[in-house]
This record gives C-alpha cells, structure tokens and sequence, in this order.
C-alpha cells in the first residue's frame, strides 16, 4: 500500500466514525444524484432512505433503530438465501443493520459476523447487541 492509499483509507474511516457518532447527512453510499439524499430531500430520515433501497420496514421495526443510519446500497438479507441455522458473514457492517437483521432470521442455531474498519460503527454495533440482546451477533475490527 502505497502513502496514498493509506490516505484514502484514513479518510474512509473518518467519514464512518463521524457517521457512526454524528449520523449521516448524506443518507447513503452512493452519490446523492442517484438516491435519495438528506440535501436533496429535506425531511428524508435514515429509516425513509432505507426502505427506499427495499428494506422491509416490518424487519426493520425488529432490530435497533440506531443500528439504521441511511447507508447501503440494498438489503443483503433479502438476496442471500439465509436460514435457520447458517452462519453469515457482513463484510462493511457499520452499525450492524445487515447483521441484526440476519441474526433474526438464523436464530441461536446459527451465527451473524459483522466485519467493519471503523471502531466508532464497531463499538455502536456492540452496544447495540449488548443492549438488546443479540447473542449470536458478533461484530469484529479489520484494520
């Protein structure tokens, strides 16, 4: 890894952990020309720019809300194929969305690993499991 990439990475991380504590103003990871954005669309909540990249609002009523933040590019879960039982992986997980919601449908038989680069999105991602719950959730760093 050359100096600037390591540039970019920094840069990445940043924008995820003031994300992570601030929240997020541009409501997803792609341009704001081609979703829907907080600039855009004022009143536009983090759940609002979810849902319109097809997350189920009943599914996301059944996770914590402040694991939502608006960003993705869909919903993984909804393609995946997941069962009772599987064990997943969430690479990028940020708050954990992805992971709660496939921690709900593998149940205590299987597992959901979330794997994320910034300690800020890792940390809200734990207190999130720890505060509601989720045993089979696990959330983990990849510098």
């Amino acid at each position: 890894m050359n100096n600037s990439d390591g540039n970019i990475k920094e840069k990445i991380k940043e924008r995820y952990r003031k994300i992570a504590v601030f929240g997020n103003s541009d409501s997803c990871c792609m341009p704001s020309s081609e979703c829907c954005s907080v600039e855009e669309n004022p009143g536009v909540t983090a759940l609002q720019s979810i849902e319109a990249i097809r997350y189920n609002p009943a599914e996301l009523a059944s996770i914590p809300q402040s694991s939502i933040l608006g960003e993705g590019c869909g919903n993984p879960t909804k393609f995946a194929h997941i069962k009772e039982g599987d064990v997943a992986v969430d690479l990028g997980s940020g708050a954990g969305i992805d992971v709660f919601l496939a921690a709900n449908i593998v149940k205590d038989a299987g597992e959901v690993i979330g794997v994320d680069m910034t300690d800020k999105m890792l940390e809200k991602a734990r207190h999130n499991a720890e505060k509601y719950s989720y045993k089979n959730g696990v959330q983990t760093g990849g510098h």
